[in-house]
């Protein structure tokens, strides 16, 4: 997604549109969805959190001949889920990914 250089699309969290820069990484805490819209080639992902999650959206470069960052990539995200723990405790967190072209 986002990885054909134009930056043409949008995100969303919690059906909320973010001015997503794509040249600098976003924090957003407690996220149910997150929704990336890619318009070349057309493609829609979406993230659905059973739990709400802090998100981290960071834009991804290569490196060209000088070895440094210029060329978008795309997008990495890292969800965070806020928990404690004992001894021996267990959780589980889930969430539902869907991708649909067009």
């Amino acid at each position: 997604l986002l990885a054909n250089g134009d930056r043409k699309g949008y995100v969303k969290i919690d059906g909320k549109s973010f001015g997503f820069d794509y040249q600098e990484p976003l924090i957003y805490p407690d996220a149910h969805s997150l929704e990336i819209l890619d318009k070349e080639p057309p493609g829609k992902f979406l993230l659905e959190f059973a739990e709400p999650v802090s998100l981290l959206l960071s834009p991804l470069f290569s490196a060209s001949a000088s070895a440094a960052p210029e060329d978008f990539q795309g997008v990495r995200i890292f969800p965070f889920w806020k928990i404690a723990l004992g001894n021996s405790e267990e959780t589980t967190y889930g969430f539902r990914v869907r991708f649909t072209k067009g």
